[in-house]
């Protein structure tokens, strides 16, 4: 049961109704509803809270209670509960993040199973108490009738710039060409990121500005860029992924190829898929920087997109 007076005498913390009114918004939310599992968890986490048997909340009592486990559940050899326990502390702190009206808040600190609740604030405790004696007799929904202000999605932006080829041979101009555009058609697929084609800019404008700076000043924060070479009987492809906000290339390889032209042509779409793969997947390098840089930042300093970042790590 949660404590109503803390030892300094600080004010009281939420209510088990106000605890169980609140759970029942988390629960009826979209995210929670599509995922049964942890609706379950954390309803059976709350409840045992609540009913003072926190104590008692183990990765084995979870296991067998909620996830179906039988009674030879071993938590060191499946690791079930941590996995799912991990997940559901995700899906609350992206809970709060896009639903920041919430003055209760519910969380599970780290290395146990028993949740924690507390008011964001003390004005929004003193507002969930008055909002609580106000609907005394009334459903339960009436206490989160507030909207959820959403915070602004920014995704990354990505420029493509034209590949190289420095050479006087026409079959690798027109591979420069194609990788070009192939990557452009395959990286337009990808919504979580906005695609720059940077070959529709010159070098640089009227008022000087580098090809760079204008990059930066149209919200690029990454430029993938390539180069070919041919020696002999080889063509070798040159990538580059530069984050812009510093300069910095964080990725960098080269691919090496047969100068045959049917070879070329064929190798087109691998290069391609390769290059896509490595940048732009969901685990690529733009998205594993940008998550990177959400370690240092607070939930409620998140954006949306590092949100998801986040709870999909």
């Amino acid at each position: 049961m949660p404590d109503r007076k803390n030892m300094a005498g600080a004010p009281a913390g939420p209510s088990s109704q106000i605890i169980r009114e609140h759970l029942e918004r988390l629960l009826q939310s979209n995210d929670f509803r599509a995922s049964p599992r942890l609706r379950n968890i954390l309803a059976y986490i709350v409840e045992e809270t609540l009913q003072g048997r926190a104590g008692d909340l183990k990765a084995f009592s979870i296991a067998v209670d909620v996830l179906g486990r039988d009674a030879k559940f071993d938590p060191s050899t499946d690791p079930i509960v941590r996995v799912e326990l991990g997940k559901l502390r995700r899906q609350l702190e992206l809970f709060y993040i896009l639903n920041p009206a919430n003055p209760v808040r519910i969380s599970i600190p780290k290395g146990g199973y028993a949740p924690v609740f507390h008011y964001d604030s003390a004005e929004g405790g003193r507002s969930a108490e008055k909002t609580n004696e106000n609907t005394a007799n009334k459903p339960s929904a009436k206490i989160s009738g507030s909207v959820a202000v959403p915070r602004t999605e920014t995704k990354p932006v990505l420029a493509v710039m034209t590949f190289e080829y420095r050479g006087q041979e026409p079959d690798l101009a027109d591979l420069a060409k194609g990788i070009t555009e192939s990557l452009l058609v395959e990286l337009s697929y990808r919504h979580d990121m906005e695609i720059l084609d940077a070959s529709m800019l010159d070098a640089g404008d009227a008022e000087g500005q580098s090809l760079a700076d204008r990059l930066r000043g149209m919200g690029a924060r990454f430029v993938l860029h390539g180069l070919l070479q041919h020696a002999q009987d080889t063509v070798r492809i040159y990538m580059a992924l530069t984050d812009t906000s510093s300069a910095r290339r964080i990725w960098t390889e080269k691919f090496d190829l047969p100068a045959a032209t049917n070879v070329l042509l064929d190798a087109q779409d691998e290069i391609t898929g390769k290059i896509v793969g490595r940048v732009a997947d969901e685990f690529g390098l733009i998205n594993h920087t940008l998550l990177m840089e959400t370690r240092n930042k607070e939930p409620d300093e998140l954006g949306m997109y590092e949100a998801s970042l986040r709870y999909n790590a």
